[in-house]
């Protein structure tokens, strides 16, 4: 005679279950935009966005992918055996320029990341994460300058500049500009001046006149 569960009996296997799901770790490696101030770059990021440590981690990219100065990525130590990963943890590297990376025709643009790892009851999972580099062609990063960059800037506004001057028309600084305002503010002075002079010589004439009369 084989016995039936329960409902109360199912209803906590549901929610065992469930609790076993955001207990239980979670590896997940990815291959994308770096989150460096450098725009442009790939970085492959591993990370245990699990609820517990995750222990024993490898992974195997296929096809396999080139990394610089290594033959493959799958042939990284980090990929052979990393003992272990916390939960919320991640381990990010460079992996290569996107541009370098996206134009060369000889490089795979699509990978599957296998991941193998166990739990702290040395329970094992094998999951698989699909890899697509295409996603990212003709994404336009915002840059950040350095001072390199602020003196090309400054090159080419002097170029404009000058060019301007050569066309026959003068951009004016910001010294002009205040040179003139206080030129200006001088003329109006003076000539506010002038016309009080005048209109008190006036005035006197007009007085001298009345009193000869």
């Amino acid at each position: 005679m084989t016995s039936s569960s329960t409902p109360t009996e199912d209803a906590w296997n549901r929610f065992h279950a469930q609790l076993y799901k955001q207990w239980r770790p979670r590896v997940v490696v990815d291959i994308g935009p770096s989150k460096t101030d450098w725009p442009g770059l790939f970085d492959v990021s591993i990370r245990n966005i699990g609820g517990s440590p995750a222990f024993g981690i490898s992974c195997v990219f296929t096809p396999d992918l080139p990394y610089p100065e290594q033959e493959k990525l799958s042939s990284l130590a980090i990929f052979q055996k990393l003992p272990m990963l916390a939960q919320g943890d991640e381990i990010r590297f460079f992996f290569e320029s996107s541009v370098t990376y996206l134009n060369n025709p000889e490089t795979p643009k699509r990978s599957t990341a296998t991941i193998s790892y166990r739990d702290s009851d040395d329970t094992s999972y094998t999951e698989k994460n699909e890899i697509n580099l295409e996603l990212y062609r003709g994404i336009l990063y915002g840059d950040r300058k350095d001072i390199d960059d602020v003196v090309k800037e400054l090159r080419n506004l002097t170029r404009i500049l000058e060019k301007l001057e050569r066309d026959g028309i003068y951009a004016k600084s910001w010294e002009d500009i205040q040179r003139e305002r206080r030129e200006h503010e001088e003329w109006v002075k003076k000539t506010k001046e002038e016309f009080a002079q005048r209109k008190q010589s006036e005035l006197k004439k007009d007085v001298s006149s009345t009193e000869q009369g």
